[in-house]
């Protein structure tokens, strides 16, 4: 395992379809040893109505790929790309802080939990799934809201 944790963690449908699945991704793709693995999955583990948000969301998007922040990290608790544009420089990004029954708001800072979204997604592209200068959209709000304002 890396001596820091990623701030992003790429969650397929599969680490998020029943309850210990996401446990299982971490450990499996950041392989920890010993006593790092709790710490990696605490550092990714869902609260409240994410786990379902997240469900949702990939379920209903396949041109979406969601990453789960590291809790940590101060980038929100989702980055969310659109990867139905082919050209990496075009791709949207979103940096979200879900808030439980809340409606949709976009723009500004959520925050502590906010202020390091840019590196975030400078993480994302680092990954190469958005260019560099990628711009990024803050978005809070609940998890049904938010599933409703992405179709």
């Amino acid at each position: 395992m890396p001596r820091t944790l990623p701030r992003a963690l790429r969650l397929p449908l599969h680490a998020v379809a029943g309850r210990n699945d996401l446990a299982r991704h971490v450990a499996r793709t950041l392989q920890p040893r010993g006593a790092d693995l709790s710490r990696a999955i605490h550092a990714y583990a869902f609260k409240n109505d994410e786990r379902d948000f997240a469900c949702a969301l990939l379920t209903r998007h396949t041109r979406l790929w969601l990453f789960r922040a590291h809790q940590g990290a101060a980038c929100g608790d989702f980055l969310l790309v659109d990867l139905s544009c082919t050209n990496i420089v075009r791709r949207v990004v979103f940096v979200i802080d879900l808030k439980q029954g809340r409606p949709v708001r976009e723009g500004g800072t959520a925050g502590y939990q906010m202020r390091h979204a840019e590196q975030g997604v400078a993480e994302l592209a680092a990954l190469g799934v958005v260019a560099p200068e990628a711009a990024y959209t803050v978005l809070t709000g609940g998890g049904a809201e938010l599933l409703v304002a992405f179709g």
